[in-house]
């Protein structure tokens, strides 16, 4: 029964991050089309494994950054101080260079199979 429960609390936090207007939708989508697109270029599996990591690294990364921008409004009271600031800096700062990281291997990865069918 309590791992039913840690279950539960865990895909709870998943569709409150979902539906709420924040980027994760975004990177849902991203990821998708990213892993998608690695199957129509057909590239080799262990490629495609890479893919579906940094996707799952990039929505972690999400994930955790949205934890830390709760607690610190939680705990900050909406009081402004440098740094809260820094916090939330750090925590943006970690997803945007996951990210940076997932585009830099998806060129590396689509580039040339996409030049490839253009140019025949």
């Amino acid at each position: 029964m309590r791992i039913y429960l840690k279950f539960r609390n865990a895909f709870r936090g998943l569709t409150r991050v979902i539906r709420e207007p924040r980027t994760y939708l975004f990177h849902i989508i991203c990821g998708i089309c990213a892993i998608t697109l690695s199957i129509f270029l057909k590239l080799p599996i262990e490629r495609i494994v890479i893919v579906i990591i940094l996707v799952g690294g990039v929505l972690s990364a999400e994930l955790f950054n949205d934890s830390v921008e709760t607690l610190v409004r939680f705990v900050s009271k909406g009081e402004k101080s440098d740094i809260i600031r820094l916090a939330l800096d750090i925590s943006a700062g970690a997803v945007l260079l996951v990210s940076l990281t997932a585009v830099l291997v998806g060129v590396l990865f689509f580039l040339p199979p996409i030049l490839e069918l253009i140019n025949g």
